[in-house]
């Protein structure tokens, strides 16, 4: 009997909570404009308006997913609520990585720290991304050639394409790629990056060469190492902060710069496995990354 009475709260308290955080669906009979609505305690955190009806069940799995992809790092909707943040207003136009992005940034508003916060998304956004295509990927095809724009340059997505990587060489690539920024003396320094962000990070910018091949693999690399040597806590704090030296030493018990010497020591010292040995691959590889980073010194000493 006590074990029923337990099982029956435990499910009012899986209702409560949909009932809580819930998407609804609806069309403005008005405009004739699709809605969709992400509700936290029946108030609107997000409001997305899209064209195409028979675009419903996809965003609708998407925005579950991508709320779903930051709760391990903030509580968003207690501050959400507390801060009264306001609502998010969307429109989706097909991008859904942009549409990602602004998503991400809004709810990661409280990290003060842009390398963390754009690291995560970027992270996150390939899991989502690998998530949407195994549960819509038949209904959708699309997402199967959204998945193929792993960097969003042609040529370097049509060779990874050409030679089909595998799972693990695709999460390999990014490291591959800072390798060559090391190598080539093309790679921004991380305390630079940390010291003057917004010369890094602007959302209207993820689609440039100089983000999509320096400032993103750099990016995700570190946020991959500071993960896997400090833990998720210690980023998470570091993340609601701007950077200094000091919080650093204080929380990772290291110099930054002892950090940064590591973490370029072990990029360095990888050892890359299957396609990474074709010599083939990697002289087109090299190539299409010496073409692309032509214009990043300029670029450094613009900015």
């Amino acid at each position: 009997m006590k074990n029923r009475l337990l099982f029956f709260i435990f499910l009012f308290f899986l209702f409560s909570c949909a009932q809580k955080n819930r998407i609804e669906l609806k069309t403005d009979e008005a405009s004739g404009v699709n809605l969709l609505q992400f509700l936290i305690s029946n108030k609107p955190f997000l409001l997305l308006k899209y064209e195409n009806k028979d675009d419903s069940a996809l965003l609708k799995e998407f925005i579950d997913l991508t709320i779903s992809s930051f709760r391990k790092y903030i509580d968003f909707e207690e501050a959400w609520i507390k801060q009264g943040l306001g609502t998010i207003q969307l429109e989706y136009k097909g991008d859904l990585y942009s549409l990602y992005f602004e998503i991400g940034t809004f709810v990661l508003s409280q990290f003060q720290n842009d390398l963390f916060k754009y690291g995560i998304i970027e992270i996150e956004w390939n899991e989502v991304l690998k998530k949407l295509l195994k549960k819509q990927g038949q209904r959708y095809p699309q997402l199967k050639e959204i998945r193929e724009k792993f960097f969003m340059i042609p040529d370097i997505d049509g060779l990874l394409k050409k030679y089909k990587l595998e799972d693990k060489e695709l999460r390999e690539v990014y490291a591959y790629t800072v390798r060559f920024l090391l190598k080539e003396i093309y790679f921004v320094s991380l305390q630079e990056i940390f010291s003057r962000p917004k010369r890094y990070y602007r959302l209207e910018e993820i689609n440039t060469y100089f983000y999509r091949v320096v400032i993103m693999p750099e990016t995700i690399e570190f946020v991959r190492y500071v993960l896997g040597k400090f833990g998720r806590g210690k980023m998470v704090e570091l993340s609601y902060r701007d950077f200094s030296k000091e919080d650093w030493k204080k929380i990772t018990g290291e110099e930054i710069h002892e950090t940064e010497l590591d973490f370029t020591k072990q990029i360095e010292g990888k050892n890359f496995s299957g396609v990474y040995n074709n010599e083939q691959f990697v002289n087109e590889m090299d190539g299409y990354l010496k073409l692309y980073n032509s214009t990043t010194k300029k670029v450094l000493f613009t900015r």
